[in-house]
Formats: structure tokens, sequence, C-alpha cells
């Protein structure tokens, strides 16, 4: 690299020379982050027992597991001294691994910095298939790090034994310094309800930004400026006074985001902030020949899916699954659709237009307010208001069929309008 970037400052296309030097050095730098961090969405699968175990609302906690791989001054302490001592960590993608990191600087006790262990990987399965990475014996109250060359997404850390100390291990910092083995094929889907590790979160998606609404603690949350790089999710939040930044990654199978998330009033104020969602829409990625990549779209049991992927509004669907439109709106109180619903609507039109086969059954649903039998009603007249859309975009009645449910299957709890907004709803599945 050194004799390359040399040649290229020396070179009389100083254009030509200035671009590959920015790119070479780029590549040079990608391979230089660390991607083993809950800021960077890893997520613990095992642990031995810790002085402090890690808890899932305070994850930054001194001596838990998670203060391994928090990039801070807290220190990962074991709870006795019973070796081997095993840990696994998931990357949230298959990475191209090139330098492990320990910070072995400690605590002043005699004996308790860690000094042998080993490091595995495995492009598999978070079970099987582990390779080695090394054993390594560590210098006490040293940074050591060891060059490596391999493809990974789970890492298996085995510490086997410290420095003669009785009752404790410590070990500052681990660090697994990588970048992405594989590149995207499209804007990842983040849209829809998550469940987090307090509140449901809803984002609304467009292109690759985004916004969103929560509530945290009786207070309404807002979303903005949110912006998609890649898997990574970087955004702005507000809940009444508090306001800050957060970044979070999304996994490869689609279903989890994960990160860090930063109180802007208060710097001591930080933590991590998870997600999950039911449905997941796993990452697509550009193949590679001869490479051994996991999945990232995880098959879904006891479903039927199409030989052909249908796919709606940018996601895919499968046959049977209830899919709720996000921008079917009407008139309050009323069955009347707004314009701004059309542009949703003609998507399943478009759809059921190029596979005659199918058919479309539609759910109405309501909040619990008010009379639960005009809400039944009321349900019923706007699931029949969808279905003269489609009669009249050239779809036959004969291929839809529809129900008002009113409040009787709810999405939530109703306890605030941010959840009766979310139970007032129209659904669809194809058949």
């Amino acid at each position: 690299m050194t004799t390359m970037i040399t040649q290229l400052l020396n070179s009389k296309n100083k254009t030509v020379s200035t671009l590959l030097l920015i790119f070479f050095i780029g590549q040079a730098f990608a391979q230089n982050k660390n991607l083993v961090s809950l800021a960077s969405g890893v997520k613990i699968l095992k642990a031995p027992a810790s002085y402090a175990e890690f808890t899932e609302r305070s994850s930054y906690v001194l001596y838990s597991p998670s203060s391994l791989i928090d990039e801070s001054d807290k220190i990962w302490c074991s709870k006795g001294t019973t070796f081997p001592m095993e840990f696994v960590f998931e990357l949230t993608e298959l990475c191209k691994i090139n330098k492990l990191f320990f910070n072995n600087v400690c605590e002043n006790y005699d004996g308790i910095h860690t000094k042998e262990l080993k490091v595995e990987y495995s492009s598999k399965s978070a079970n099987e298939d582990y390779k080695l990475f090394g054993n390594y014996t560590l210098s006490k109250n040293k940074i050591n790090e060891y060059p490596v060359d391999a493809e990974a997404r789970w890492i298996k850390l085995t510490i086997l034994s410290n420095y003669g100390n009785k009752e404790y291990v410590e070990l500052s910092e681990f660090k697994v310094f990588c970048h992405p083995a594989q590149e995207l094929s499209s804007t990842i889907r983040i849209d829809g309800t998550w469940h987090t590790n307090w509140q449901d979160i809803i984002f609304h998606q467009t292109g690759n930004t985004f916004t969103g609404d929560y509530e945290y603690d009786g207070v309404v949350g807002k979303v903005t400026n949110g912006v998609i790089t890649r898997n990574e999710l970087f955004f702005h939040w507000k809940e009444g006074n508090r306001q800050g930044t957060a970044k979070l990654y999304l996994n490869a199978e689609g279903n989890r985001l994960s990160g860090d998330w930063i109180n802007s009033n208060n710097s001591g104020d930080f933590g991590v902030w998870e997600m999950q969602r039911k449905r997941a829409i796993g990452i697509d990625y550009k193949s590679r020949e001869n490479a051994n990549i996991v999945s990232a779209s995880p098959i879904i049991p006891e479903k039927v899916v199409r030989d052909e992927a249908i796919e709606f509004d940018g996601q895919k669907i499968e046959i049977g699954e209830n899919i709720v439109f996000n921008n079917v709106i009407f008139v309050q109180s009323k069955a009347i659709l707004l314009e701004s619903s059309y542009s949703e609507l003609d998507k399943l039109v478009e759809i059921l237009l190029k596979n005659e086969n199918l058919k479309v059954e539609l759910s109405g649903h309501t909040d619990n307010q008010g009379n639960v039998n005009l809400n039944i009603k009321l349900s019923e007249e706007r699931v029949e208001t969808v279905k003269k859309y489609f009669v009249a975009k050239g779809i036959a009645s004969k291929r839809i069929s529809g129900k008002g449910y009113g409040p009787s299957k709810p999405i939530n709890d109703n306890k605030n309008e941010l959840e009766r907004k979310l139970n007032r709803r129209v659904e669809f599945k194809l058949f």
C-alpha cells in the first residue's frame, strides 16, 4: 500500500492519481472500523458470569459483558475464575476481518489481567463451523493487537487463564476491526412498527430518508432528519425537553435494529436502543461467485410462498400474510377516501391485474372510542369503499372479499392517541 501511494503521488496525471489515492486511502480506512461494539449493533449471544450482569435498559454497566465492547473506559470483570470463560458475539452481517484488538490495561489488582485466550470465527451460524483465529497470550497493562484475515459473522472469545488472581479476571476492551464483505443491491426497508426496549416506534420511510413516532413515559416522541446509509440509520429524536441523536444498524435478516443514542442536552445521558420487528425484510445483497454467505432472508415456516416473489410498495409479501395499508386514509368518521390514498391502492391494483389467479381479502378496523356497533358499521363501509375502488380499476368483484371488525382486533392497547391511530387501519391479504 505504501509503495502504491508513493507511485500515485509521483504520477504525472495528477487528476487520476488523486482520485486513485482517495480510493486506496478510503479502502485502508474502511478496514479499520471496529464492528464488534454496542454502537455498531453487535449482539452478545453468550457471556460468562460477570461481576455486574448485563441489563437491557442500561447496557453500559461497569464490569458487565456489555462493558467489554462499549468502546469506553469501563472494564469487564468476571464473577469468579472458573475457566474457560466464553463469549459469543453476533455481527449485524458477514464481515471481512483484519485485526483483533485487546485492551488489557486493568485495575491495579495483582494477577487480575487476562493472560491466555483464543478467538474463533464462523460464517455459518452461532453454534457451528468455528475456525481458529489463534491462541494468544496477552501482555498485562498493554494494548495487544493481532492481524488476521477471514470472513465471519460470529466471533467466539474464550478466556483460558489470568495472571494468578484467584477471585477475578478483567479485560478492558475487545475490538474486531473489519468491513462488510458484501455490497447491497437496494436500499433497506425499515418502515413500519418496531418493538423497542421501552416502547413501540413507527418509522415512515421515503427512499433513503425517514421520520418516526413513538411515546416514552407518557411523552410523545418524534424522529426527524432520518437518513439511511447502507444498513446504518442516523436520526434526531425529541421527547419533551429531551432531544438527541441515534445511530442504529439493521441486521442481515432485517428484523433487528441496534445501536446507541445520545442526549444532546446531557453528555452523560446515553445508552443502547434496540428494536425488533415481527415481519423480517432481509437485506438484498449483490451475489458473489463462490461466496460462502449466510442467507439474509430466513425461511419463515408455515407460510406458502409463491415461486415468483410478489412485491408491494418495495417489500416482498407472502400469500396469506396480513399487510397493513400505511397510507389509506379516510375522512374522519366517514367512509370517504382521501386522494392521498390512491397511490398505495393502485400498487395493489397493479399486482391483481398482473396476477389474475390471485384474490384479495380486505379487513377494516377502528379504535375503541365511541359506540361499538357504529364502529363496526364504519369499518364495514370503509372496506366496501376500497372494494368499489378496486372494481372501478378493473378488478372483478368476485376476486374481492372483506369484512369490518370494528374495534375487536386491535394491534395495541389503545392507551393513547398514537396507539389508537395505528388501530384505525385497513389490511389486506392475498390468496
